[in-house]
């Protein structure tokens, strides 16, 4: 059975909750599935996550999207900026369009294939797309970084790397049933 590494965060700000912690809280327990709530915080989510990626195949990061939609993002790049002017992460860094890391390259892709786990969903009941324009938050920040150990050989060069982004306002009940639908494709299905 291959091993599945989800991780959601924190609220962040002034909010009391975050759908991606609501959803890896209802998530039912597997024992190839790893889980785990990061801190909004820029760097320290990154280590956190990569501390428990080693022996993953796959890692599904989630983030919360706030939006006046529900619906779910499977993020196609990260980008090597970061930027927190308008709020601050949970430690109270700002960042100024400053780079993630200063030889690293422009942007990274996803090295997770999308198609088939969209296509394995039941889009009826629930928006779902890719999105090329991840936001420069902390979200950003840990993609990028997963993203560039994995390149780096920090992690297994094999392991599939994704982002997905749920809307804040998506029925939990939906969020957490296609998360389940998505571990579940990762873990029957090599191309993804």
């Amino acid at each position: 059975m291959k091993r599945i590494l989800v991780t959601g965060f924190e609220p962040f700000g002034n909010k009391k909750t975050n759908i991606t912690q609501e959803v890896i809280d209802s998530l039912p327990h597997a024992e190839s599935v790893r889980t785990e709530i990061l801190p909004v915080e820029f760097s320290r989510a990154a280590e956190r996550a990569l501390a428990l990626a080693e022996d993953a195949d796959a890692i599904l990061l989630l983030g919360e999207q706030p939006s006046v939609r529900a619906g779910l993002r499977f993020e196609q790049r990260a980008h090597n900026r970061a930027y927190a002017g308008a709020i601050a992460d949970n430690a109270g860094k700002r960042k100024w369009w400053s780079r993630i890391d200063p030889d690293g390259p422009k942007r990274l892709a996803s090295t997770m294939t999308y198609d088939e786990l969209i296509e394995a969903l039941d889009s009826a009941s629930i928006d779902v797309r890719q999105q090329k324009k991840i936001g420069r938050f902390v979200c950003n920040d840990i993609f990028y970084r997963t993203l560039l150990a994995q390149q780096r050989g920090e992690i297994d060069s094999s392991s599939k790397v994704g982002f997905m982004h749920i809307g804040s306002r998506t029925d939990r009940g939906h969020a957490v049933d296609t998360v389940s639908s998505i571990i579940d494709t990762l873990q029957r299905d090599d191309r993804t």
